[in-house]
């Protein structure tokens, strides 16, 4: 867990452990939260105890005070909007998967009560495939998956969240095969969605996308310019200079390799499908962690599937989007987490294909 910081950004003391947190033992009014249940003691507070109460203590009728009427909700498969929505997929997963669990490995957050209050939470979850769910019939076996959900929140409520959960980990974790299920669940977007996934797909492949909150330190630029420079630039020759020699990746489908070679092929493996992909990156946020620095990016990959690799050129115009949390020790990238929810490429192939 991502030691917390005061307004001015230096480190406060204390545990940085989750249950702490949950126990109600930390410090109060760190942050000033205008509108927020009185009961949260700073941000962090916020994010962790609310998906605590909504998510492992199921009370899933709490979503209607921390989520709006508008909220809005961006997946790379579909959105969801409001907050009857938001409780009707938090149901149908809970019952598809009723002993899920969900575990706060890290808060990375930003904002204040003016502009409101900007958090990139990386959860790590255990579930049992006990009932029917999109993904089919239960399997009765058991996943390890990583989500990261961005969120903007004003006075106690998600207004906008974006939010990516490593589905093709969790499906060949429950001995599926993802191919036939991108194919059995289709690819039918809403008009809404089709219309924003267009205007995304034009805003990052023109080279012309800003993130709505750019770097804000020196570290926050490092790490946002050797991923613009590896992943839209190719220059995968600039990793040796941000990426210690050891860096550990945490990838999709539950990858975890080692090395800076490794991660050059990673990238070359997840472009090679979409040759003239552009990459954009949407936010930069960081907080201190112990004597380094944890930073969260969200980002979005675009690009036509005539490349080989994700099976024949289907001609399919993919748009991902991704999230990333690094962790910078010595002035260097030591650690990454990277989702991206794959699966929805995989439809988005079957779907041109269909």
């Amino acid at each position: 867990m991502s030691v917390l910081t005061a307004r001015d950004g230096t480190p406060v003391a204390g545990e940085t452990d989750s249950r702490y947190w949950l126990s109600g033992r930390g410090p109060r009014d760190r942050n000033i939260l205008a509108g927020f249940d009185p009961d949260y003691r700073d941000f962090v507070d916020y994010i962790l105890r609310c998906t605590h109460k909504i998510w492992e203590s199921r009370g899933l009728g709490l979503i209607e005070s921390h989520y709006s009427p508008t909220t809005t909700l961006w997946t790379s498969g579909g959105i969801v909007t409001g907050d009857r929505a938001v409780i009707a997929n938090t149901a149908a997963t809970l019952a598809a998967f009723p002993d899920r669990a969900l575990l706060g490995e890290a808060v990375v957050w930003t904002g204040d009560d003016t502009e409101g209050w900007y958090s990139s939470h990386r959860i790590l979850s255990t579930q049992t495939h006990l009932g029917p769910s999109d993904w089919g019939p239960a399997t009765g076996r058991t996943a390890l998956v990583r989500t990261i959900a961005d969120c903007w929140c004003v006075a106690n409520r998600i207004e906008r969240e974006w939010l990516v959960r490593d589905n093709l980990a969790a499906v060949l974790q429950l001995g599926l095969d993802p191919w036939a299920v991108a194919a059995a669940q289709g690819w039918a977007p809403s008009e809404a969605f089709s219309l924003w996934r267009e205007a995304e797909w034009q805003r990052v492949t023109s080279g012309l996308a800003a993130p709505t909150r750019g770097p804000a330190t020196q570290t926050e630029a490092m790490v946002a310019d050797v991923w613009q420079q590896a992943w839209d630039q190719r220059r995968l020759d600039r990793l040796a200079d941000a990426y210690a020699g050891h860096v550990e990746i945490h990838a999709p489908g539950l990858k975890r390799f080692a090395g800076i070679r490794a991660l050059q092929g990673f990238i070359l493996e997840t472009l090679a499908p979409m040759p003239d992909a552009r990459f954009a990156i949407d936010h930069v946020a960081s907080v201190p962690y112990g004597e380094g620095v944890d930073v969260a990016l969200r980002w979005t990959l675009a690009g036509t599937h005539t490349g080989l690799g994700l099976g024949a050129p289907s001609g399919a115009r993919l748009h991902l989007i991704g999230c990333s949390h690094a962790r910078v020790l010595n002035g260097v990238i030591d650690e990454e987490w990277i989702v991206a929810d794959m699966l929805a490429l995989y439809r988005q192939i079957e779907g041109a294909r269909a």
